[in-house]
Protein backbone atom coordinates (compact mmCIF):
# COMPACT_ATOMS: atom_id res chain seq x y z
CA UNK A 1 0.00 0.00 0.00
CA UNK A 2 2.96 2.26 0.92
CA UNK A 3 4.60 2.20 -2.63
CA UNK A 4 1.19 3.13 -4.18
CA UNK A 5 1.14 5.91 -2.28
CA UNK A 6 4.40 7.05 -3.31
CA UNK A 7 3.92 6.10 -7.26
CA UNK A 8 0.80 8.40 -7.03
CA UNK A 9 3.30 11.42 -4.80
CA UNK A 10 5.55 10.91 -7.88
CA UNK A 11 2.91 11.38 -10.58
CA UNK A 12 1.44 14.41 -9.56
CA UNK A 13 4.97 15.59 -9.05
CA UNK A 14 5.79 14.78 -12.86
CA UNK A 15 2.48 15.84 -13.80
CA UNK A 16 3.17 19.24 -12.03
CA UNK A 17 6.60 19.69 -13.27
CA UNK A 18 5.11 19.29 -17.08
CA UNK A 19 1.94 21.29 -16.76
CA UNK A 20 2.40 23.94 -14.35
CA UNK A 21 5.51 26.21 -17.23
CA UNK A 22 2.43 25.63 -19.47
CA UNK A 23 -0.30 27.05 -17.06
CA UNK A 24 2.21 30.10 -16.04
CA UNK A 25 2.88 31.08 -19.82
CA UNK A 26 -1.00 30.52 -20.23
CA UNK A 27 -1.91 33.18 -17.12
CA UNK A 28 1.27 35.73 -18.59
CA UNK A 29 0.35 36.10 -21.82
CA UNK A 30 -3.26 37.84 -20.80
CA UNK A 31 -1.70 40.21 -18.18
CA UNK A 32 -1.34 43.70 -18.89
CA UNK A 33 2.47 43.41 -17.53
CA UNK A 34 5.02 43.79 -19.96
CA UNK A 35 7.51 41.86 -17.07
CA UNK A 36 7.07 38.65 -15.61
CA UNK A 37 6.82 38.54 -11.65
CA UNK A 38 3.81 41.29 -11.87
CA UNK A 39 0.07 40.69 -12.66
CA UNK A 40 -1.63 44.18 -13.32
CA UNK A 41 -4.71 42.79 -14.70
CA UNK A 42 -6.46 40.87 -17.64
CA UNK A 43 -5.86 41.89 -21.37
CA UNK A 44 -5.68 40.45 -24.53
CA UNK A 45 -3.54 43.25 -25.79
CA UNK A 46 -0.60 40.71 -26.71
CA UNK A 47 -2.65 38.54 -28.49
CA UNK A 48 -3.79 41.63 -30.72
CA UNK A 49 -0.30 42.99 -31.28
CA UNK A 50 0.88 38.77 -32.18
CA UNK A 51 -2.58 39.09 -35.29
CA UNK A 52 -2.15 42.60 -36.52
CA UNK A 53 1.69 43.19 -36.96
CA UNK A 54 2.52 42.12 -40.02
CA UNK A 55 6.05 40.59 -39.64
CA UNK A 56 4.36 38.13 -36.42
CA UNK A 57 1.66 36.72 -38.86
CA UNK A 58 4.10 36.19 -41.38
CA UNK A 59 6.05 34.03 -39.18
CA UNK A 60 2.97 32.09 -37.69
CA UNK A 61 2.26 31.07 -40.96
CA UNK A 62 5.79 29.83 -41.74
CA UNK A 63 5.92 27.73 -38.75
CA UNK A 64 2.47 26.25 -39.88
CA UNK A 65 2.92 26.05 -43.13
CA UNK A 66 6.45 24.03 -41.90
CA UNK A 67 4.99 22.18 -39.80
CA UNK A 68 2.18 20.35 -42.14
CA UNK A 69 4.97 19.59 -44.65
CA UNK A 70 6.71 17.83 -42.03
CA UNK A 71 2.88 16.31 -41.19
CA UNK A 72 2.91 14.86 -44.49
CA UNK A 73 6.91 13.69 -45.00
CA UNK A 74 6.96 12.09 -41.74
CA UNK A 75 3.40 10.22 -42.76
CA UNK A 76 5.25 9.68 -45.91
CA UNK A 77 8.28 7.96 -45.00
CA UNK A 78 6.90 6.38 -41.98
CA UNK A 79 3.84 4.32 -44.38
CA UNK A 80 6.95 3.31 -46.51
CA UNK A 81 8.94 2.02 -43.63
CA UNK A 82 6.44 -0.22 -42.07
Amino acid sequence: MKKKGLQTVWLMLVVAFLYLPILILAVYSFTKSTMIGSIRGFSVHNYVTLFTTKELTDMIIGTVFLALLVAVLSSILGTLGA
